[in-house]
């Protein structure tokens, strides 16, 4: 594991390194804060890569069936971002980041119910527009939304 402090004031982050694959090889890098509660969360996540280390990642999708997520789910066991400032917001937030090479995105775990319709860059909009933004992003989601037991199997999922 390696640790590390970016900035000054910053909380140090613990980083580790997975490889995966037996015909490609892939890095996977998982962050988190050190002597977080996410300390449980990564050890699971890197558990769970180390059991399936000769499986071949190619996308987001493998990632969930490493990870066991049922096919259909409309949950995600985590959160995606392709913004590095929410990765790092998020990160700073007590989250779990695994960045897999060659793949523009952060995957962030454990996913909240708010994750579904909040984006950290929306506090960068007046008030009145980022609540109307917010708003139609709960409309368009309600399926998502109401599958409270699916939900629940996410946060047992990560428990």
């Amino acid at each position: 594991m390696l640790y590390s402090r970016g900035c000054p004031g910053t909380p140090p982050t613990c980083r580790s390194r997975k490889h995966s694959g037996s015909s490609r090889k892939r890095s996977l890098a998982i962050c988190h804060l050190k002597g977080s509660s996410s300390d449980k969360i990564a050890k699971r996540v890197m558990s769970l890569l180390s059991a399936q280390q000769h499986d071949d990642i190619g996308n987001i999708q493998d990632i969930a069936r490493i990870f066991g997520q049922r096919s259909w789910s409309p949950v995600p066991l985590f959160f995606t971002s392709e913004i590095p400032e929410e990765a790092v917001a998020l990160l700073l937030k007590g989250r779990v980041l695994l960045l897999l090479d060659q793949l523009p995105y952060a995957l962030i775990a454990p996913p909240l119910i708010s994750d579904l319709w909040t984006v950290y860059s929306d506090k960068n909009l007046p008030k009145s527009l980022m609540f109307s933004i917010q708003w139609l992003r709960i409309l368009e989601r309600p399926a998502a939304a109401s599958r409270f037991g699916e939900l629940r199997w996410t946060f047992e999922f990560w428990a």
